[in-house]
């Protein structure tokens, strides 16, 4: 009987670690998303859409940057991160104060205070706003931690404007 008590309870055991085992949600090994980039250089705009295991920003750069269809970048490597130098064949302008600049329309950036958690806002001195872009009547918010520390979440849109 001893025998018979022992197998029955292993058997109770096991079905319940099968129980729990079978309860327990997926966890995902990759971090597939969906970003949106729009490049703004003067006359030129253009959307691109990329597909793929994304944290940073700079993995959907380098994402665009692999596949052949008209997105390409270029970059200076510095202390603070890639310094974007340019986008689609358009290029900073040193001279006359013309750089990259990112915005997204992540809400994030303005639900989080300044120097806190993943966004590093910057605000205007005078008007104590945040610098902000208009583009076809939606509002980005520009954000200070730059493509390389820079988190998305699926389905966010990232505006680089030269100005």
């Amino acid at each position: 009987m001893g025998k018979l008590l022992k197998k029955v309870a292993l058997m109770c055991v096991l079905a319940l670690i099968f129980s729990l085992v079978a309860a327990c949600e997926p966890v995902s090994v990759n971090d597939e998303k969906t970003v949106t980039v729009t490049v703004v250089a003067g006359e030129f705009e253009q959307s691109f859409e990329a597909k793929g295991e994304i944290a940073v920003v700079v993995d959907a750069l380098d994402i665009l940057n692999e596949k052949d269809d008209g997105f390409n970048y270029t970059y200076e490597a510095t202390q603070y991160g890639r310094m974007i130098k340019s986008i689609c064949g358009y290029a900073e302008d040193a001279a006359n104060w013309k750089y990259w600049m990112v915005y997204t329309d992540d809400m994030r950036v303005i639900d989080t205070l300044l120097g806190e958690d993943v966004y590093n806002v910057y605000f205007n001195e005078e008007t104590g706003e945040p610098y902000s872009y208009v583009y076809n009547g939606k509002t980005y918010y520009s954000t200070g931690l730059g493509v390389d520390g820079q988190t998305v979440i699926d389905g966010e849109n990232f505006l680089f404007v030269l100005g």
